[in-house]
């Protein structure tokens, strides 16, 4: 939660702290009750939240590694429950954002980034 204001607040650096902080340590314990594909799902959205602050601070080739792990979490939820239309979703918006990752970092080498 914190990490999410952060992120709203364009506080990139503290929000960066604060969702490392989240996976790392709350993970193994967290909401014993609900499915594993429940956990998957949310280290997935902790992963690219991480990405996202990472690409906000220029950090493009960490944030395109995130990016990537996001997804294939994200992927394998999805084909859990090809029903679930939210979990494609979301398989369409990292992939997205992954995507506009990969761009910024190849205008960032070609010096042509607007």
């Amino acid at each position: 939660m914190l990490g999410a204001i952060q992120t709203a607040q364009n506080r990139f650096p503290e929000s960066l702290r604060a969702h490392r902080r989240r996976c790392g340590s709350t993970r193994p314990g967290r909401r014993r009750t609900c499915g594993i594909q429940d956990i998957r799902l949310d280290v997935s959205v902790d992963l690219r939240d991480i990405a996202y602050c990472l690409r906000q601070t220029g950090r493009l080739a960490e944030a395109a590694a995130n990016y990537r792990k996001a997804l294939g979490i994200s992927e394998a939820v999805a084909a859990a429950d090809a029903n679930d239309v939210s979990r494609r979703q979301w398989v369409a918006l990292i992939s997205l954002q992954l995507g506009q990752a990969l761009v910024e970092m190849d205008q960032s080498r070609d010096g042509s980034r607007s």
